[in-house]
C-alpha cells in the first residue's frame, strides 16, 4: 500500500510539473525534456528568446524542480543592466 501512495504521488507529481506551462507540440515537448534534464543538474542556464515567449516559465520551471527550489526565485532583466560585465556576476554560480 506505501509502495503504491509513494507511486501514485511520483506521477502526479510528473504530471503536474510544468502546470503553468501549456502547449502540447513536439517543440515545446522537446524543451520541457530539456527542462527535465537541466533541473537535475547543479548548474547555471542561459535562457534566450524573444519577447513574450515564456522564458521565464521556463525558468520557473527548473527552479520549481532543481534542488534549490526552496530557496528564493530571482527574476533578473539582464537588458536593465548597464554593462556586460555586470550581467556575468549576476548569472554565474
Amino acid at each position: 500500500m506505501r509502495n503504491e501512495n509513494e507511486a501514485l504521488r511520483e506521477e502526479i507529481d510528473r504530471s503536474s510539473m510544468f502546470e503553468e506551462i501549456v502547449g502540447s507540440s513536439a517543440p515545446l515537448r522537446r524543451v520541457l525534456d530539456q527542462v527535465a534534464r537541466v533541473a537535475g543538474a547543479d548548474t547555471t542556464v542561459l535562457i534566450l528568446g524573444e519577447t513574450g515567449t515564456g522564458k521565464e516559465l521556463i525558468a520557473r520551471a527548473i527552479h520549481l524542480n532543481s534542488k534549490r527550489s526552496s530557496r528564493a526565485f530571482i527574476r533578473v532583466n539582464l537588458l536593465r543592466h548597464p554593462s556586460p560585465a555586470h550581467c556575468l556576476r549576476v548569472v554565474r554560480p
